[in-house]
């Protein structure tokens, strides 16, 4: 009776491990989102010159800091996770820097003058994609970690309840 009881006890944990992680994976693809809508912002006002392509940028921007600490709360207790959300933020943050910020500064600049030939430069550098390949990287790796975790804690689930099945048949057999 003692190991029934123990072994729903971690059952029970084991649950609330896999829905830890399951939320975990879900506010990194709600991350990732923020993310990829900010560069689809900034990329839609590169092409046409219109502020209303900014929204998705300026949403995303005012709301990324945010997520990135909401989730670091939830995972502080593993150290590598909040390691890879802080390159994720710093790499967002130096894409904003480098590529979006100064990008969308020479749009407004040139405006619909025959220079657009500088933009599709800077364009055809491909900057922004270096930074979102690095940033789609680190988010597989952080996804990939939790989704590890995710599996081994519902393998380890499975066992304990197997176990817990088999004591509470011979018990009752006993």
């Amino acid at each position: 009776l003692t190991n029934s009881t123990s072994n729903l006890k971690t059952i029970d944990e084991t649950y609330d491990w896999v829905e830890h992680t399951r939320l975990v994976i879900q506010k990194a693809i709600q991350i990732q989102i923020l993310a990829m809508d900010m560069e689809t912002g900034m990329r839609g006002y590169l092409l046409a010159g219109k502020e209303v392509f900014l929204e998705p940028y300026e949403t995303g921007k005012n709301q990324f800091s945010d997520r990135i600490s909401e989730l670091k709360k939830i995972v502080k207790d593993n150290s590598p996770q909040v390691r890879l959300l802080e390159k994720i933020e710093e790499t967002i943050e130096d894409w904003q820097k480098h590529v979006a910020e100064p990008m969308t500064k020479l749009r407004r600049k040139i405006g619909f003058s025959k220079t657009m030939d500088d933009m599709a430069d800077m364009i055809g550098e491909g900057r922004s994609k270096r930074f979102f390949d690095r940033f789609r990287g680190i988010m597989a790796d952080f996804r990939g970690e939790e989704e590890k975790l995710m599996k081994d804690r519902q393998e380890k689930n499975h066992r304990i309840a197997g176990r817990t099945i088999q004591f509470t048949i011979f018990g009752t057999l006993t």
